[in-house]
């Protein structure tokens, strides 16, 4: 078979065996290109790919009648809420990584589920905490982090928020 197929990317020709499932509309340089920018540890790229995130979710809960609409950008969870929070969970007190793919990195929650990304309704918590990956990591991953998160608490002298962690993470 000697099946040419243009990449909508670079608009380049290729043998269709230099595309991943064969017919995928990018070739593996172009799809290599988009995953290794987002295994960059440049935070600024971490954390505007997670404000178009919430923003794309924001867009599909409209449908869902969420409440307001998505008031969140950049600028307000880079240089405003990742300040407000000293960098930390709110939940657990870890420190929130700024490295895309890597542990405790920061993820955009709601606090109430019900209302949209508002400026008050947004919080950055650790990607493990996020109920997304919750059932990922499994209980095992849950009392990794529970212990993890126990620890930091522990060495800050935060023991009020015990019961508030086991409540809000299992």
């Amino acid at each position: 078979m000697n099946e040419i197929v243009t990449c909508v990317v670079c608009n380049k020709e290729y043998h269709y065996t230099n595309f991943y499932n064969n017919y995928k509309s990018r070739c593996k340089f172009c799809s290599n290109k988009v995953v290794s920018k987002l295994r960059s540890t440049e935070p600024s790229y971490h954390f505007k790919h997670i404000t178009e995130l919430a923003e794309s979710r924001a867009i599909l809960e409209r449908f869902k009648e969420k409440e307001g609409d998505c008031e969140i950008d950049f600028d307000y969870i880079y240089f405003t809420l990742l300040d407000k929070q000293h960098r930390r969970c709110p939940i657990t007190n870890v420190p929130l990584s700024l490295v895309a793919m890597s542990h405790w990195q920061a993820s955009v929650d709601r606090i109430n589920d019900g209302i949209n990304y508002t400026l008050e309704n947004s919080r950055l918590i650790p990607y493990e905490c996020n109920t997304r990956s919750k059932w990922y990591f499994g209980l095992a991953g849950l009392k990794i982090l529970l212990s993890t998160a126990k620890g930091h608490n522990d060495s800050r002298n935060r023991t009020s928020n015990k019961g508030l962690l086991e409540m809000d993470i299992c």
